[in-house]
């Protein structure tokens, strides 16, 4: 036997030895756990050895946009801007030095449809600071009226249509006519209309209201004992109400709007036409989403799906994206598509029944093997950044194992069903030359 037969073997030797090992060490770094802390909030350890840095998101359900009275829609909003700007009677200059002093990176204060969320980075050695400093926002926050006022003049303000950008006009009708007359089909970021009437006292009813330690939970990526997230979150939520005593719903009632295709004229577009697709779906169970999955990653492979590969060939060229917006309440299915407008309409006559008979027989097969792609790309992607976590997280725990060709026949009805779908197309005015 040669002497570089012999390394290779020794090498193959020692890696199989090593790899497990290894292995072993890199899944014992990365521990999820469910904890309730001292103070009473519900906790996720995402416990990720040797960091000198954790990751904190602190998420306050069921006080985002959705608890909005229609006459105050934004306030949600408006409190993301303001809660942090200024703290202990700081300027807001002083105060993000005071933040940057304490090691705190990428602090973000916002909300979504659903919840009120706080996010940083934050030195190990700084956490207790940081939770001293976050606990003054929110036990007096330093909001006067001149910062209101100054928030208010900021506000996104709704454009008109021709000069709104082409996307999110799409996206702003398509879920108006998703979900009509909820907050769900509304601007996420409030109005600019209703925000004119918010003021100091309505400011701070909402937070005493909707920030409290019934309704928070927290999630922390990091290498922190349990006795410092439980002294972090105990002089964390020192100051807020024990009790969330608003009064929310398990259900969506809102209904769809009757126009089930949407036409917006734009005279920018020229020869380009966008066409949106929405697709509503209400209380999807934890295996109907993991199944929601599944299909889309059948039906849009790396070469976004043969079917629009087989458009090519016909001379039809369009590019397309696709999109899972996630609400607690109800999810929605987003496809978009721009091409040019003379092929407009035989697009059409393509994207039909033959579509949706096509991508069934796709997703059906094969289907152990789309599972275990599908599992292998959310766990080997799903801590590249923290951003989001709490999101990566649950679809971590999806039960996409258990996801059978029944079920996704029963969820394919459900992409597919011509009464849950709305589509709004864009394109320029009739008449005017390409």
């Amino acid at each position: 036997m040669s002497k570089k037969i012999k390394v290779v073997i020794f090498f193959l030797l020692a890696m199989l030895i090593v790899a497990p090992v290894f292995l072993k060490k890199e899944k014992a770094a990365m521990m999820i756990t469910s904890i309730t802390s001292k103070a009473g909030v519900k906790t996720t350890l995402v416990t990720a050895k040797n960091r000198k840095i954790s990751f904190v998101t602190l998420r306050f359900t069921n006080a985002g946009i959705l608890q909005n009275s229609p006459e105050e829609h934004g306030i949600s909003c408006l409190l993301g801007h303001l809660l942090l700007r200024r703290v202990n009677r700081l300027s807001a200059e002083d105060t993000a030095e005071k933040f940057m002093q304490l090691g705190l990176r990428d602090l973000k204060c916002s909300c979504d449809e659903d919840d009120f969320i706080i996010s940083f980075y934050v030195s190990n050695d700084r956490i207790q600071d940081a939770a001293h400093l976050l606990s003054m926002a929110f036990k007096s926050p330093t909001i006067s009226d001149g910062d209101l006022k100054q928030a208010k003049n900021i506000f996104p303000v709704h454009m008109s249509d021709e000069f709104s950008p082409p996307g999110m006009l799409l996206l702003d009708r398509l879920l108006g006519l998703l979900y009509d007359g909820s907050v769900y089909g509304f601007n996420r970021d409030g109005s600019s209309i209703s925000i004119n009437g918010v003021t100091l006292d309505a400011l701070q009813q909402f937070m005493r209201a909707n920030l409290t330690v019934q309704n928070l939970k927290a999630t922390i990526v990091g290498d922190l004992s349990r006795s410092e997230i439980n002294s972090f979150l105990s002089t964390l939520c020192e100051p807020l109400p024990k009790k969330y005593s608003v009064i929310t719903s398990d259900k969506l009632t809102c209904g769809m709007a009757e126009n089930k295709v949407c036409q917006i004229q734009k005279s920018s577009m020229k020869d380009m036409v966008g066409i949106m697709v929405g697709v509503r779906l209400d209380n999807l169970t934890d295996l109907e989403l993991a199944a929601v999955y599944i299909i889309i990653d059948a039906i849009f492979d790396d070469k976004i799906g043969d079917f629009f590969c087989s458009l090519k060939q016909q001379g039809i060229a369009c590019t397309v994206t696709y999109d899972l917006l996630e609400y607690r309440l109800s999810c929605t299915f987003v496809l978009r598509l721009y091409l040019d407008r003379a092929d407009l309409e035989k697009f059409q006559q393509c994207f039909g029944e033959k579509f949706i008979e096509y991508n069934r027989n796709r997703c059906i097969h094969n289907l152990e093997q789309k599972k275990r792609n599908h599992i292998m790309i959310v766990r080997q992607s799903g801590f590249v950044n923290y951003d989001n976590i709490d999101q990566k997280l649950k679809n971590l725990h999806l039960p996409f194992e258990k996801v059978t060709a029944k079920v996704i026949d029963g969820v394919m009805a459900k992409l597919f069903d011509e009464q849950m779908r709305r589509i709004v197309i864009i394109r320029s005015p009739p008449g005017q030359r390409i």
